[in-house]
């Protein structure tokens, strides 16, 4: 298996490190019928107590159509409701009360893969980690 030393491109090494990151959360949120970025959108849109599609895609970093499509399966699955009233021009996603108890139940699932997660690295690793990843903001500004 290749090493991420043994990759000239930067753009490849990113990829790959979303894919590993994606796959570790979404095999510990199996259980729960929802995937890592599912939860996180539950999450968002909880503490914000509803959100509109712009903030959420501001919250995630993603556009808004890639934030409708993320979010239909759970208006499929009734976890969310649009609450946009009529005439509204912009939706206002919210947690429907079945969402609400599957957020729960997935945030015993969530903060296992957290602590998981935290166990593969020493404390000096995790600070290392966190400050890469300040470090990619610089993207932003580019």
């Amino acid at each position: 298996m290749l090493s991420f030393k043994d990759i000239p491109c930067y753009y490849l090494k990113l990829r790959w490190a979303e894919m590993l990151s994606r796959d570790f959360y979404n095999k510990r949120m199996k259980d729960c019928g929802i995937t890592g970025r599912q939860f996180t959108l539950l999450f968002i849109i909880k503490y914000n107590g509803g959100s509109s599609l712009s903030e959420l895609g501001d919250m995630m970093n993603l556009d808004r159509s890639t934030i409708n499509r993320s979010i239909q399966p759970l208006l499929k699955k009734g976890l969310l409701e649009d609450r946009k009233a009529e005439g509204q021009r912009n939706s206002s996603i919210w947690l429907t009360e079945r969402g609400e108890e599957v957020f729960d139940e997935s945030s015993k699932s969530w903060n296992k893969a957290q602590e998981d997660f935290a166990k593969l690295y020493t404390k000096e690793e995790l600070e290392k980690f966190d400050s890469t990843l300040e470090l990619l903001k610089r993207l932003e500004d580019d």
